[in-house]
């Protein structure tokens, strides 16, 4: 009788598992770093799901901000915080009241200078299957961050292609033939680059020529041709 109840307990465990944690908030990277202009917005790549964001003064004084969230697909997206005019000084990005994400510099500056449009080093990748295929844009600029839109798209929408802070970004799933893009620079007091056109041939897959389906069963058909092939 024991070993039967041990049996249905281990049953009811498999199919009822405990719930795992819902992952913490994070931040991967936080515009500006370090020194900023009296009329600097916070971007932070990341950090939707902390309830509270805010920015903090060296005296400990709560400034006003306005929070934006920018969808970014295939990542957590950018929050910009939008204070008024900043006085000269130290201040604190916290999350949740008490976790410090980044400490910015403000200068007595008034940055209304775009920065420079990116120069794009573009990179196609094309798999099995539309949705392996992608376009990657680097164009480095420590001052600043990429955004990939569509051609007509303006900045500063609630979703934007891609988006990146460490100078590279990726725009996926994207169907074989001839693709349109644009890339900007935005820096941290929200000025925009003029853009800089990208133009993409996402090469179509020769190796197994069949309709888009489940990419498992696709892998399979691939394969199974490679193998008759070989026999021939």
């Amino acid at each position: 009788m024991k070993n039967g109840l041990v049996l249905v307990i281990g049953i009811v465990a498999l199919i009822n598992p405990a719930r795992a944690a819902p992952p913490r908030p994070s931040v991967s990277e936080v515009i500006p770093a370090g020194a900023a202009p009296r009329n600097t917005k916070v971007w932070l790549f990341g950090g939707r799901g902390f309830s509270q964001l805010s920015l903090i003064d060296s005296q400990g004084r709560d400034v006003p901000v306005s929070r934006t969230n920018i969808e970014v697909p295939g990542s957590e997206g950018i929050v910009k915080l939008s204070p008024g005019p900043l006085e000269p000084g130290t201040y604190q990005v916290q999350a949740d009241g008490f976790q410090v994400l980044a400490t910015i510099s403000v200068t007595d500056e008034i940055d209304s200078t775009p920065p420079l449009a990116p120069v794009a080093d573009v990179r196609v990748t094309g798999r099995v299957g539309a949705m392996s295929s992608s376009v990657t844009v680097t164009s480095a600029d420590p001052n600043s961050f990429l955004v990939i839109l569509e051609p007509t798209q303006k900045w500063e929408t609630f979703s934007v292609p891609a988006a990146s802070a460490r100078g590279s970004a990726t725009v996926s799933g994207l169907p074989a033939g001839e693709v349109q893009l644009k890339a900007v620079r935005v820096d941290a007091a929200g000025n925009v680059s003029d853009p800089t056109a990208i133009v993409a041939t996402i090469p179509a897959d020769r190796s197994c020529s069949v309709a888009p389906v489940v990419p498992l069963a696709l892998a399979a058909l691939c394969l199974l041709r490679r193998r008759s092939s070989a026999r021939d």
